[in-house]
């Protein structure tokens, strides 16, 4: 389960995905909504890592997420770069 929150004055956002008890799954592939193709995206998650994405990967392929573990979380901020 995931949701997301975009502010589109920012063009930046907060994504949670949450990993079920009963989840046989270690990742799962999320379509993010007001992506834009032509932008790229910087995401840091909760603990300070951060990686990119091309908007275009995003919008063809969704965002890709591990949670290794049976009820726990995974928490990312986005923005998009200029």
């Amino acid at each position: 389960s995931a949701i997301q929150y975009h502010d589109p004055k920012t063009d930046s956002g907060v994504f949670l995905a949450f990993r079920r008890e009963e989840s046989p799954y270690e990742m799962a592939t999320f379509r993010l909504s007001a992506i834009d193709p032509h932008k790229t995206y910087t995401f840091e998650d909760a603990d300070g890592k951060c990686f990119t994405l091309d908007g275009a990967a995003l919008s063809d392929n969704g965002l890709p997420v591990e949670i290794a573990q049976k009820r726990d979380s995974r928490l990312l901020f986005y923005k998009a770069e200029a």
